[in-house]
């Protein structure tokens, strides 16, 4: 996410959470602007994945934004990507799009900017098994 380059910037209880946080909210807007204006959209859910799930201010999405929060989720970051949030329908056939904003480097990668996968105790590395020539190292 731009100008938050700092785990401080991204804890709940330390100075420049908030900042980040209003950050995370002009950008997605944007996003969110940029996706409404191709008139092609109807509904659009937001997954808050970071920390806890609870970053994003319901009240300062735009309107009609609906807002998917919360900690431990079934598919972490992408539960509800099928429509489904364990037993609630969110959408009928899942969604046309995804789009990732305010995301980091994988763990491991060399500059990336607070690059982990996931949490570090559980995960150090993802990658895909169905095309082993993309995996970057």
């Amino acid at each position: 996410m731009n100008g938050v380059c700092h785990s401080s910037q991204t804890q709940p209880e330390e100075p420049g959470y908030e900042r980040s946080v209003a950050l995370m909210h002009k950008e997605l807007t944007a996003v969110i602007d940029g996706i409404y204006s191709t008139g092609n959209v109807s509904e659009i859910y937001v997954s808050d994945s970071h920390w806890d799930g609870h970053n994003l201010r319901p009240g300062a999405l735009p309107k009609g934004v609906h807002l998917i929060s919360a900690w431990q989720r079934p598919y972490s970051m992408m539960s509800g990507v099928s429509g489904q949030i364990s037993s609630k329908t969110i959408a009928d056939k899942g969604f046309d799009g995804v789009f990732f904003t305010g995301y980091h480097a994988r763990a491991g990668v060399a500059g990336g900017v607070l690059s982990h996968t996931y949490r570090a105790l559980v995960f150090l590395d993802v990658s895909s098994m169905a095309s082993p020539s993309a995996r970057q190292v």
